[in-house]
């Protein structure tokens, strides 16, 4: 397993990961709260019916307030400061079997091992879905109020316990511009934060850090909600180091490049949720493949014009090894006899 140089893609900051932290343990602490209030005043209510006003969010936080435990959340609690939030925190309190699968997940002694681990396990990949996946629509729900407009990322007091900085997650997009997308190896000019594991499915991993792949527009609009595990973590595995093409005429087909089946899985399934060959079909890649043609059969010894007329210096890593797997068939067809000064110039891809 071949893993990311550091030079190349950076993780979110994983001091985003208190975010999280604090409100499931907010919501654990006081669950019984959230509701104790609407009880006593009306024994026989339906909890499922309530309806939430700004009265019973400050009648909440004052009833908090003498709870023990409260001076653990005196900061958090002052975040609570729209009837919206204290909403969503309440639909997710009167679930008892969602505060169980809040509980469970605060229980993985090592999150980041169990995330990274179990994706890629040919074996025990299920236990994401066991312990981590939730169609709760009040989990959903607040994975959504992580990143809207005036959601939790957006308030200034978070911003300022929490990050640091205001301008947190727009910085860490800036810095990414210019880097090789971590699905399909070309170079991000917009970049967008993509959940790996769909935050529809995985509301949990909303906003943890881990989860967080920036990544060029087009892989995120095709990504999507797809999932296939098991899968390579795009951030711990480049996959893209173990990809070969063939050819259909003028498209371009990446495949597995391993002797390792389970490996082989792994990055296939890869290219499937990217949809990573809409990268090289023929409309996009054809033009420059039949320069190369060209180039090849009248200068199949001139090197120098065969590099500088495709500008191998200005594209990507993936885009090299196209070229070169596609001269390697010009190869095996006798179109080209002798091309060792273009393997070496390649051969590092």
């Amino acid at each position: 397993m071949v893993y990311r140089g550091e030079d190349e893609i950076t993780p979110v900051d994983n001091k985003i990961d208190q975010v999280w932290k604090d409100v499931f343990l907010f919501l654990v602490t006081f669950q019984d709260k959230f509701y104790s209030q609407n009880i006593e005043q009306n024994p026989s209510i339906n909890i499922s019916e309530v309806k939430i006003t700004t009265t019973d969010r400050k009648r909440f936080i004052e009833n908090i307030s003498t709870d023990e435990n409260f001076s653990d959340f005196e900061e958090f609690a002052k975040l609570i400061n729209s009837t919206k939030f204290y909403k969503i925190l309440f639909n997710i309190a009167k679930d008892n079997q969602v505060i169980s699968k809040i509980n469970d997940f605060l229980n993985i002694v090592d999150l980041s091992e169990f995330y990274y681990g179990k994706i890629s396990s040919l074996t025990d990949y299920n236990q994401i879905i066991d312990y981590l996946e939730s169609d709760s629509s009040a989990l959903n729900e607040l994975g959504k109020y992580f990143y809207e407009n005036g959601g939790i990322l957006s308030k200034v007091g978070v911003k300022r316990k929490y990050l640091d900085d205001e301008e947190f997650l727009s910085k860490y997009r800036q810095s990414m511009v210019g880097k090789p997308c971590p699905y399909c190896g070309e170079r991000i000019t917009v970049v967008e934060i993509d959940h790996f594991l769909p935050k529809s499915k995985y509301p949990l991993l909303s906003i943890y850090s881990s989860n967080l792949v920036p990544s060029c527009v087009e892989c995120n609009k095709e990504k999507k909600e797809k999932l296939q595990l098991p899968i390579s973590h795009p951030l711990k595995f480049n996959h893209l180091k173990y990809i070969k093409f063939s050819f259909n005429d003028y498209t371009a087909i990446a495949v597995p490049n391993l002797d390792d089946e389970g490996e082989s899985l792994l990055v296939k399934n890869m290219i499937e949720i990217t949809n990573f060959n809409r990268l090289f079909r023929e409309s996009i890649i054809a033009p420059d493949l039949r320069k190369l043609d060209l180039i090849i059969s009248e200068n199949p010894d001139d090197i120098e014009k065969l590099t500088d007329s495709v500008g191998f210096e200005f594209i990507s890593d993936i885009k090299k090894k196209l070229y070169k797997d596609y001269v390697d068939k010009c190869l095996e067809q006798s179109m080209l006899q002798d091309y060792s000064c273009f393997y070496s110039i390649s051969r590092e891809i």
